[in-house]
């Protein structure tokens, strides 16, 4: 996986892509920079999980999107309210990941913390 802050996308090459000319497919995002749900606007940490959907930090969103495998769409998981403290709302979201049984975690930068959202609370 890629993050491509300037496409505004997610990118996945396949594995062992060694050879020229392989084409990554979008994932997430590339549909031009915004707050839409088919949009990012600077994707910034990528996480997979076990049923292969991507989490994806959009730092100028200040939220994080989830996207099912082959979703045209992504969904909100956290933030997306504006940016402040609040604990709705996100600062500069950077790394982000989801343990086993699918609780996010979020390292807020902009408030020097780490926010957990138990699955199914979003």
């Amino acid at each position: 996986m890629i993050c491509g802050s300037q496409k505004k996308q997610v990118i996945r090459w396949p594995l062992r892509s060694h050879t020229c000319g392989t084409q990554g497919t979008t994932v997430a995002g590339g549909k031009g920079r915004g707050d839409r749900l088919n949009q990012l606007d600077h994707p910034y940490y990528v996480c997979v999980d076990q049923n292969y959907a991507i989490y994806v930090s959009d730092n100028k969103n200040d939220g994080v999107m989830k996207w099912s495998e082959a979703a045209s769409e992504g969904t909100v998981v956290a933030g997306f309210r504006g940016q402040g403290n609040d604990l709705t709302q996100r600062s500069d979201p950077l790394g982000v990941i989801v343990d086993g049984v699918g609780n996010v975690y979020v390292a807020d930068a902009g408030n020097v913390r780490v926010v957990r959202w138990n699955k199914g609370t979003v």
